[in-house]
Parts: structure tokens; sequence; C-alpha cells
């Protein structure tokens, strides 16, 4: 899996399938800018269905450039180097690379998983312990590929959350993602923070 140098879309190789949604205008701003920072969300649904549509069908004024599904399937909204609307920042949109995980986030009525693919947590400010949706393997394995495939080809140096983008009051991707290990993974190929960046 890699980037295409003139496409900024992610190529494929035998063992990951990846699809190409292209993104509404409306949704996003056709601008290459610089990207060294890489965003993770989760879509709090259970079907993606909504999100795809969102992006690609809907003028919502919001988009990412990936999504990874819970079987570890990507599909690409629009070329990496150019903006999405996903931070809530417009500075933090410029510079980076938005992934939504498929992941409903608190299992809750209209929005249930079976209990066997919960972790209990508490919610972030809150501290009230819920049910949070596990990230399933699979989804994992092909975060990581496209993580490392993004850092092969941009100067990417932070991977934060959608939490930690500063007054929003985010809590995504949630307390059951997997951070360390993820984290772990990627700094196989470089340093890489995992704080907002001052500059």
């Amino acid at each position: 899996m890699f980037i295409d140098r003139l496409t900024n879309k992610l190529q494929i190789d035998e063992n990951w399938q990846v699809d190409y949604r292209q993104a509404l205008k409306e949704n996003y701003e056709v601008s290459g800018h610089k990207k060294d920072v890489i965003v993770l969300h989760y879509t709090d649904t259970v079907l993606t269905s909504s999100v795809v549509a969102g992006f690609t069908k809907k003028v919502t004024k919001t988009s990412a450039h990936f999504l990874v599904e819970r079987d570890g399937h990507i599909i690409q909204f629009l070329p990496a180097n150019q903006v999405a609307f996903h931070a809530g920042n417009w500075p933090m949109n410029l510079r980076s690379i938005g992934v939504e995980l498929a992941n409903v986030g608190v299992s809750k009525f209209g929005k249930y998983v079976p209990e066997c693919d919960t972790m209990r947590a508490k919610y972030p400010r809150t501290n009230t312990v819920s049910a949070w949706e596990k990230f399933r393997d699979p989804q994992l394995e092909g975060l990581v590929q496209l993580l490392n495939a993004l850092v092969d080809f941009y100067p990417i140096s932070t991977i934060i959350g959608h939490n930690q983008v500063p007054k929003l009051g985010r809590i995504d991707p949630g307390p059951a993602f997997p951070w360390s290990l993820i984290l772990e993974e990627v700094q196989k190929k470089r340093p890489i923070e995992h704080t907002y960046p001052k500059s």
C-alpha cells in the first residue's frame, strides 16, 4: 500500500481492498497543502453508509480523507494533499489528514453493539463508566497499513485524536482505541508525536 505521487491517492496491493469515492466539491477545498499531522476520528455510527453519503452525496461541509471499515476495507474520499473539513479547526484542517474509523463509540439505544464487542471504560470528562465498542483486529491492521503509507509519503510528525484538538469538546476516537499499539507500529518508521502541535 502506498500513495501515488501524481494523484495523492492510496494505491492498493493484493492484501487490502481500497475504494475511491469522490467527496462533493462543497465538502472540501481543492487546494494542495503540506500535511504533517494525522487526526483520527470515529464515525459514531453502526453503519457507515450515512457517513459515505454525507461526504459524497449531500452538502454537509464535512469530509475526511479516509474511512477504515471494521473489516479493514479502506475508502478514500479525496486526495490526501487537499483540505478535508474534519478537524473543526481551520488551521488544523489545512495541515492534517483526517481518518475516520467505523465505530459507534458508546454503545447505547439506537447505536447498540453486542456486549462481546465492547469494553467498559470511563466516559471522558464525566468519569461515567460506559460500554465502548472495541476496535476490531482487521480494522487496526488496515489502519496501520494506511498510516505507514501516509508516513512514508508525507512529512508526518504527529498523530492525534479528534479529542486532542482544543476547544471542540470531542471525545473520539475514545478510550477503547489502542493508542500504544498503533503508535508503536507506526514509530517503527520514524518518531511520531502524540500531542497537539505547538506551532
